[in-house]
């Protein structure tokens, strides 16, 4: 899970899991889907595929956005999320165990410019104690 943190605390209400498909694997009718989809032919260009613009399409529609985009790895969604939501100089604090701190290989230091602080955790859930320690310690100057 992504722990991206808003800067104030009270914002946070419910966890939400954005955990990939490898804790939830797809029921046999999306491997059906799957298996349709790999039938079709391939498109290359950005969004030349018409199921990627339905998915994308659905998405949108269900989170009342007026765009969405998917992502074929978890890793490129992390990224993409944290260049935007964090600026050059800012640190990300995540539970210890999410993908983009054990599989993601320094990509937000070296992508976006941003610091990664590892928390304490436990099945995605952080202290509360631990989180706001990480949020008010002293960064380094520039």
């Amino acid at each position: 899970m992504l722990g991206l943190v808003p800067r104030n605390l009270d914002l946070i209400r419910e966890t939400i899991d954005l955990r990939s498909d490898l804790v939830s694997p797809p029921p046999p009718a999306m491997i059906l889907e799957i298996t349709r989809a790999l039938e079709e032919p391939l498109a290359f260009d950005l969004r030349e595929d018409p199921r990627q613009r339905a998915l994308e399409a659905r998405a949108s529609s269900l989170l009342g956005k007026e765009d969405a985009l998917f992502f074929p790895t978890c890793t490129m969604a992390n990224q993409v999320a944290i260049h935007f939501l964090c600026r050059a100089g800012e640190t990300l604090v995540a539970d210890a165990d999410t993908h983009v701190i054990t599989s993601e290989a320094g990509a937000p230091a070296a992508l976006s410019g941003v610091l990664v602080r590892p928390l304490p955790g436990r099945d995605g859930h952080v202290d509360l104690k631990h989180l706001e320690q990480a949020i008010t310690a002293p960064v380094d100057p520039l």
